[in-house]
């Protein structure tokens, strides 16, 4: 379409639309600057544990009277959605505390799927606000605008023990390479897997997070600034939140901490002039609290102060990163009695203003909270609107009641401007003076409740920001000014696409396609908003600000089709095969449209194995032995021309495994320590219906190869692994391992009890079964372990496995020696009787009195005495014996000394 009969089309179709429009256009027109259709908020860590306590809320308001839909992702999970309109804020609450707030130190230096990502259908305003008891702060999201490449750190200076800092990340693109430096390497960074090293580099996908704490819990870090001018660089956008958890002054003996933490911006969108109101804290008292944070993003950084015009800058900051905090002696009254001071600060290069402030008249020092503060800009928006419930931030006191908050309204605008509060005057205190600075002025508001909207009816540019808290916290954020600069986004996605969209921060637009980026066309459409009505090409808008003496361009917008998410495709493979034949990429809606080969592309990866494209377009896949059972990847292909359709398509890839069990069998050892193995019993148990092959090796190499002859009754010694190559029909295989061994020989322990034994056993295979062998018998093999009334002297119990080739033995002695005899004919003890040992060889006995003379000794096969020396009993006294004996089995000489007592009736 020629750009003159598109421009017909456009006059046509924006007189329909014009009541419309012109409707929404009027409601539109003046949105605060952090408006857009996504935020982020990357979560951070909290070195302080609430046990659950506190509150995690997002504000969310829009000046559209049409309802804005809202979906929150977490890690790219979706939470929850939300639908908000003008006069109809919400509050999104409905996630667990710790998408937000991690405590877990496990979970600090790893990546995570924590923190959240809006997406609205349309412009809305996110703030974060969070509490635990005692502590409280605000987050305000600066939309994209938030979001960069490079960015140095702010955050309060607090070196009490119970403090930290924190740079936490969130991206927003896969396969996102992050690196922190420009910090003190001695820094105890928590969970650091690389301590001691002077950068620390992670890699992140679309919706995943990492947090750099350090804590001052740990001694070593008192020593240092924590990570104040700490760089934070990406190769992609990302969104970055920086400060303390905890943090705050020493007192004497006294810690009084707050949370100071804010949304910083990259780069680019930081400035060489700034203006800062003074908090709550008490300037006149000299407030410890208050003070401001610059911070060089380039060298040698001159930084002039309120209304220094010598030429020689307050201070120099030498290195991007350094830094210097500005006390509040430094900040110049306005209105000394209402506490109402300024500070003007201009710089050579751009540099960070970050402001540290009191939020609470009642305790300046337990009242903290941090801002990063924007750049001076006439291009500043005329009018921020609706803001939500800006007295609210859920905190609680020790006793775990809610407190109410007080707020105090900082508004900067250009000279002139006549700002009104929710369209009225009242309760607005200015203008003041800013010293240094006669271009710009400031008001104040005091108790200000309820949601709000600050503006100007003569087009001058505005800003504001906020004081607020109660005794125990404090609280702030400034709500315009980080995104000044034209650009388009698109509205809507693939099939419910809306607009393009310009910020509505200006009071003039003009639109303007090329289908070439040479030749372009200024269309109809004066407003904020354009329907491109499907014409595919390139768009840019000019902006006017009446305020500014010029006017901008946007940035040049590709509006073309969206690639179509195509029919999903699947294969079912072997393991090891390749795809055949490969897939010919094909348009799923424009059937027969040619392809460019040379656009197509793989768009993501399998996870094992290998998608690659040939030089004919034609996508291939090699499984390449992977292990997986599923992998999928993506390829990407289009057609020819300036815009051209697009299609991405998902491939399954089902792989079909071998599923191989590894097993042990077992055989007696013969003789020669060799054991004969059916190796085929390794099939028994691998019953996978798709094998087709079993080949039995020696070596894991596969190169010697046992012949299938020997299988069933094949020598081994134990301890030996054979290696089966298991194949299917695809001639895909793996290799099992099949573990030859034998028996281990029973472990035996004897309990004896008079002339009963009692056999136990352990290892071998049991169930096993028991023998006895003595010199009198051998009782064979039974169950039963258990053997009564044995023989005094040497026994030997044989255990069996039930594997019928591990016998073990073990020799144990009965030693029932007797110690009193009675010699007087009742037939009870009447004579010391060891005839029982008659089958051993070289039996003796030996008997002496207690003074050690011999009274007895057995002269050949004797067996008995009857107390009495040549034939007289002896008297009844103790007397001590050894008998003596060689064992017939093994010639094994044994003695055994006992005690006898003799008791004769005469």
């Amino acid at each position: 379409m020629t750009g003159f009969f598109y421009i017909l089309h456009q006059k046509k179709y924006f007189m329909a639309k014009r009541f419309a429009t012109l409707l929404l256009f009027l409601f539109s027109l003046f949105c605060f600057s952090q408006m857009d259709s996504e935020h982020w908020f990357a979560p951070m860590a909290s070195n302080t544990p609430a046990n659950g306590k506190g509150s995690q809320l997002i504000y969310l308001s829009t000046n559209s009277i049409i309802p804005v839909n809202i979906k929150i992702y977490g890690g790219n999970k979706l939470l929850g959605t939300i639908t908000i309109k003008k006069g109809d804020p919400q509050f999104f609450y409905d996630w667990d505390k710790s998408q937000i707030i991690v405590e877990n130190n496990d979970e600090k230096m790893k990546v995570l799927n924590k923190g959240v990502h809006l997406v609205g259908d349309g412009n809305f305003y996110a703030n974060l606000r969070f509490s635990i008891p005692e502590e409280a702060e605000m987050v305000t999201s600066k939309g994209r605008s938030a979001l960069g490449k490079t960015f140095f750190l702010g955050m309060q200076k607090g070196k009490v023990r119970y403090s930290n800092n924190i740079a936490s990340i969130l991206a927003t693109e896969d396969n996102t390479t992050v690196t922190l430096s420009n910090y003190e390497p001695s820094l105890v960074f928590t969970n650091d897997k690389t301590p001691n090293t002077a950068q620390k580099t992670i890699l992140l996908n679309k919706g995943e997070s990492y947090i750099y704490e350090v804590d001052n819990i740990n001694a070593n870090n008192a020593s240092f600034d924590g990570l104040i001018g700490a760089k934070v660089q990406s190769d992609k956008p990302i969104s970055v939140t920086c400060g303390n958890f905890l943090a705050g002054l020493n007192q004497g003996r006294d810690y009084y901490n707050d949370i100071f933490m804010d949304q910083t911006i990259p780069v680019e969108k930081i400035g060489t002039e700034y203006i800062l109101m003074s908090g709550y804290g008490s300037i006149a008292d000299a407030s410890v609290m208050e003070k401001t944070l610059i911070v060089a993003s380039e060298d040698n950084t001159e930084v002039f102060l309120n209304d220094n015009k010598t030429g020689t800058p307050d201070f120099i900051l030498p290195k991007a990163g350094s830094f210097q905090f500005v006390k509040s002696l430094n900040y110049k009254p306005s209105d000394p009695v209402n506490n109402v001071y300024s500070l003007y600060v201009k710089t050579s290069k751009p540099a960070y203003v970050y402001q540290i402030l009191a939020g609470s008249p009642i305790s300046d020092i337990s009242s903290g909270a941090m801002s990063i503060i924007p750049p001076l800009s006439c291009l500043l928006p005329s009018k921020i609107d609706e803001i939500a419930s800006i007295n609210e931030n859920l905190t609680m006191d020790s006793n775990g009641n809610y407190v109410d908050n007080d707020v105090k309204l900082n508004i900067i605008t250009q000279k002139g401007a006549n700002v009104f509060l929710n369209d009225s005057k009242a309760n607005i205190n200015g203008p003041f003076p800013i010293s240094g600075n006669n271009d710009w002025e400031a008001y104040t508001s005091y108790h200000v409740t309820g949601t709000i909207t600050v503006s100007t009816d003569n087009k001058k540019a505005v800003t504001f920001g906020i004081a607020a808290g109660n005794g125990s916290i404090g609280y702030g954020g400034y709500f315009a000014g980080f995104n000044v600069e034209p650009y388009i986004t698109g509205v809507g996605d693939c099939d419910d696409f809306k607009y393009l969209e310009v910020q509505d921060n200006y009071d003039e637009y003009e639109w303007y396609y090329s289908p070439d980026q040479i030749n372009w066309t200024k269309l109809a459409e004066t407003s904020n908003r354009l329907d491109p009505l499907g014409v595919y090409g390139y768009y840019k808008c000019k902006v006017i600000k009446q305020a500014c003496s010029t006017f901008l361009f946007s940035d040049v917008f590709l509006y073309k089709s969206c690639t179509v998410v195509g029919p999903p495709q699947s294969y079912t493979l072997s393991f090891c095969e390749s795809l055949s034949p490969p897939i010919t990429p094909k348009f799923s809606k424009k059937i027969g449209a040619p392809i460019d080969i040379i656009k197509t592309k793989i768009t993501k990866d399998p996870e094992e194995g290998k998608a690659y494209i040939d030089n004919l377009g034609n996508i291939h896949f090699e499984a390449e032995n992977s292990t997986l059972e599923k992998v999928t990847f993506t390829y990407y292909f289009e057609g020819y021309g300036s815009f051209p359709d697009s299609e991405e398509v998902t491939v399954t890839i089902n792989l079909t495994q071998i599923k191989v069990e590894n097993k042990e069998i077992f055989s007696c050892v013969d003789s020669s320590g060799l054991a004969t193995y059916n190796l085929k019993d390794f099939e028994t148990t691998s019953t996978d219906p798709t094998i087709t092959k079993f080949e039995y090796f020696t070596d894991k190499n596969l190169s010697n190869e046992i012949p299938s002859s020997e299988l069933n009754n094949y020598k081994s010694s134990p301890n030996t692994i054979i290696y089966v190559k298991v194949s299917n029909a695809a001639g895909c295989y793996r290799i099992g391992e099949l573990s030859l061994k034998t028996y281990t020989p029973p472990v035996i322990s004897i309990q004896i009890n008079g002339r009963s034994a009692t056999i136990n056993a352990t290892g071998g295979l049991p169930p096993y079964q028991y023998a006895i062998e003595n010199s009198k018998e051998f009782i064979d093999f039974q169950d039963n372990n258990v053997f009564n009334n044995l023989p005094i002297g040497l026994n030997t119990v044989y255990v069996l496995s039930s594997d019928k080739c591990t016998k073990a033995s073990q020799d144990f002695m009965i030693t029932q020696l007797l110690n009193v005899i009675t010699p007087n004919a009742d037939g009870y003890n009447d004579i010391l009787d060891y005839s029982e040992m008659k089958y051993k060889n070289n039996f003796s006995i030996q008997i002496f009195n207690r003074y050690g003379l011999e009274v007895y000794k057995s002269n050949g096969q004797k067996y008995t005495w009857d107390g009495k020396l040549n034939g007289k009993s002896l008297p009844t006294d103790t007397y001590w014996y050894i008998i003596q004996w060689e064992e017939p089995k093994t010639q094994q000489t044994f003695q055994f000394t006992n005690y006898l007592l003799l008791k004769n009736s005469n």
